[in-house]
């Protein structure tokens, strides 16, 4: 938890460092422990101004709420919300973000590249404050944002992963793994972790 000691932080458009509030994993909150599937963040950039949110990476929007006016700790839990499919089994999800924030283009199907505005850091669903709920999936299960948010690690599309095994000399053909790697499980990921590992 605290700052990260980042220049740029990669879901925040302005320049600048964030700090987490709150880490993944298991939390205590109001007398009951449970799992916190994601990393809380908050981006201060002065007075009465909210940091503009943005996509971790290219992906396809799989979800948006645009509807929640302000918090609620019944219904509503994650509030206004993003959610982006990454390929490969990978999708970030953005929560309590600012009602109407949301820009029009912003909607299920459509094509997003990374560093563009998905919404602003807001107050809605149940949350304490101002902030972003950061939560990555890895087939379907919750894993730690916390290594992506500090950059030690990146969400690549499997095209960019191939690249970097095609130039390391790992593969000779990369339309022969784009064809063949979303047919077969995990294959992806593994694909991923080695060109995270030759980067």
């Amino acid at each position: 938890m605290g700052q990260y000691g980042l220049s740029q932080s990669p879901v925040f458009k302005e320049a600048g460092d964030m700090y987490e509030t709150s880490p993944f994993g298991m939390r205590t909150l109001n007398g009951k422990t449970y799992k916190h599937c994601g990393v809380d963040v908050v981006r201060y950039i002065g007075y009465n101004a909210l940091a503009t949110i943005v996509a971790i990476a290219d992906g396809k929007v799989t979800a948006v709420k645009n509807t929640v006016t302000g918090v609620d700790h019944r219904r509503n839990l994650e509030g206004n919300y993003v959610c982006i499919d990454h390929g490969g089994g990978m999708v970030s999800k953005y929560f309590h973000l600012k009602y109407g924030s949301i820009p029009a283009s912003i909607r299920v199907g459509v094509t997003v590249h990374k560093g563009d505005t998905i919404g602003y850091m807001g107050n809605t669903g149940d949350s304490y404050g101002a902030h972003l709920h950061f939560q990555l999936e890895q087939n379907g299960q919750a894993i730690d944002g916390a290594p992506y948010l500090k950059g030690q690690k990146t969400i690549g599309t499997l095209e960019s992963d191939l690249a970097v095994l095609q130039k390391k000399g790992v593969i000779n053909s990369p339309a022969y793994w784009l064809q063949t790697a979303p047919r077969v499980q995990y294959l992806p990921e593994l694909i991923h972790n080695m060109a995270e590992v030759l980067q």
